[in-house]
């Protein structure tokens, strides 16, 4: 099944699932995950990743690094994490009452998420992905070599 993007906006190249909002989908598609995504998923998913690692840099506040820099920082009720600046108002857009500033943060590239469902698990994945490889990029080539 195709999944495609429900806006009437024009795009300069693919969206991938950054702004859909209401799927149809079949109750039982194999493999499928429904629900809240978790703070455990979260790191489940960020540890998935090549060379990603938990750091406690402050007492009790977790979190999660590629190589030296931050790409997440879970919480209990939400998620902040890094994005493009164009999909960080996009995400703003599509969904205004779960995704916002992450505090302490720069509000261009970095949003946090409510861990509420409002986000499907699946566009939550993509972009804690994503964050991470926006992190990667910033790495020097020693630092990317030592992820692998």
């Amino acid at each position: 099944m195709a999944l495609r993007c429900d806006t009437e906006v024009q795009h300069r190249r693919p969206c991938g699932l950054r702004h859909v909002r209401a799927l149809a989908l079949p109750v039982a598609v194999a493999g499928a995950h429904f629900g809240v995504m978790t703070y455990d998923e979260v790191l489940a998913c960020c540890r998935n990743l090549p060379g990603a690692w938990e750091d406690t840099p402050w007492e009790d506040d977790v979190v999660v690094k590629a190589g030296p820099k931050v790409f997440v920082f879970p919480g209990a009720e939400a998620v902040s994490l890094k994005v493009r600046p164009e999909v960080g108002d996009e995400l703003r857009a599509a969904y205004p009452d779960a995704v916002g500033s992450a505090p302490y943060l720069n509000k261009k590239h970095w949003v946090r998420i409510s861990l509420d469902g409002t986000v499907p698990d699946d566009e939550l994945r993509e972009l804690l992905e994503d964050s991470y490889r926006l992190v990667v990029q910033g790495l020097t080539r020693a630092q990317r070599a030592a992820l692998a």
